[in-house]
């Protein structure tokens, strides 16, 4: 760029009219960078980094705002009303070293990613290691740490209006766990629970004799049951 080789040009424009390396840049369709170059070269003092944010000038206040309150570049920016860009400008320049993506989140989300917030947010929805459907509901009072309740306790506690107490158990009739439509679903007492499957035990094992003792008459008979 030829204007920039001439120190009387750029002298006029930078110390004269007072213009801004980003506005001769401007003029010249290139970068602040280049202008720097150039009155570094001419032996021309570059004025001190100012922003037209006040409070960007002011070093002690941008490092407490950032390092001490521990606030997102956003939110400063946020603050006072400026672009995100600029507040990252002012750190870098300052020599404020700017947070990695990783300390970010740890800052944005300093009690933990739960809900919605976490990466692996699949809409509220779980399978528990037992087979049961949970739900995301923090506000449960019997939610659990991680803020998840039992789909069909949530669909029981709908249809009577209140909440389950935790001695009152839910008994899926049909024994799929992942059905819970109100139809199969039947409010027992542990113990109560304990007999339904016991007895569903032993009508397995009932039916499983009834198999054999079938199975032995087809083969006494040379009946081939495939």
């Amino acid at each position: 760029m030829e204007k920039l080789k001439d120190k009387n040009w750029l002298k006029k424009k930078y110390i004269d009219e007072g213009m801004s390396m980003s506005q001769i840049g401007d003029l010249l369709g290139c970068t602040k960078h280049p202008i720097y170059r150039a009155l570094k070269k001419h032996g021309l003092q570059a004025r001190a980094h100012t922003s037209k944010y006040p409070l960007l000038n002011d070093k002690e206040w941008l490092r407490n705002e950032y390092l001490v309150e521990m606030k997102s570049i956003k939110r400063i920016a946020e603050e006072i009303n400026a672009p995100h860009g600029v507040v990252h400008s002012a750190l870098t320049h300052m020599g404020i070293k700017t947070r990695d993506p990783k300390e970010s989140l740890a800052v944005k989300y300093q009690e933990g990613r739960f809900g919605n917030k976490a990466s692996n947010w699949k809409g509220g929805r779980r399978m528990s290691g037992g087979g049961h459907v949970q739900i995301y509901q923090p506000q449960h009072p019997y939610a659990t740490k991680n803020g998840l309740v039992m789909e069909h306790r949530l669909v029981m506690e709908k249809e009577l209006g209140r909440y389950l107490e935790p001695e009152e158990l839910v008994h899926h009739i049909d024994g799929n766990k992942e059905n819970n439509v109100i139809e199969n679903l039947q409010v027992v007492s542990r113990a109560e629970h304990v007999k339904i499957h016991f007895e569903a035990v032993g009508k397995l094992a009932e039916a499983n004799k009834r198999i054999e003792y079938l199975e032995g008459l087809l083969k006494a008979n040379n009946i081939d049951y495939n």
